[in-house]
C-alpha cells in the first residue's frame, strides 16, 4: 500500500484504497479530518471525498462521515486551497 494511501471499509465490508491528499484539524468542531480521493461504490467513478478521523494506533484508525453543511464547506475551502497552493488539476486526479 501507498504511504499516501488509506484502506476504506464499503458498505460491502470489501475494502477500497483510497489516495490521501490531505489531512487537516478544523478548530470550529475540534476534530480531525482526511480529505482523499477514492471509487464511489456505486458508480466505480472516483471522487474526492471527507471523512472525520481518529487514530486507533500508530498503524489503524476510524473514520466517520462528514455530518454538518458547515463542516462540508469548511472541507471545502481547505480543498481548493491546497489544490491552488499544490497547483494540482483535481480532473486529472480523478481520472
Amino acid at each position: 500500500m501507498n504511504k499516501d494511501a488509506i484502506m476504506i471499509l464499503d458498505t460491502e465490508d470489501g475494502e477500497i484504497e483510497a489516495q490521501v491528499l490531505f489531512t487537516c484539524h478544523l478548530e470550529e468542531t475540534g476534530l480531525d479530518y482526511v480529505i482523499y480521493i477514492a471509487p464511489n461504490p456505486e458508480t466505480g467513478k472516483k471522487e474526492v471525498t471527507a471523512s472525520k478521523y481518529s487514530e486507533a494506533d500508530e498503524l489503524n484508525g476510524n473514520i466517520e462521515p462528514v455530518e454538518t453543511d458547515e463542516e462540508w464547506e469548511i472541507l471545502d475551502e481547505y480543498l481548493n486551497a491546497f489544490v491552488e497552493e499544490n497547483d494540482l488539476d483535481l480532473d486529472e486526479l480523478l481520472k
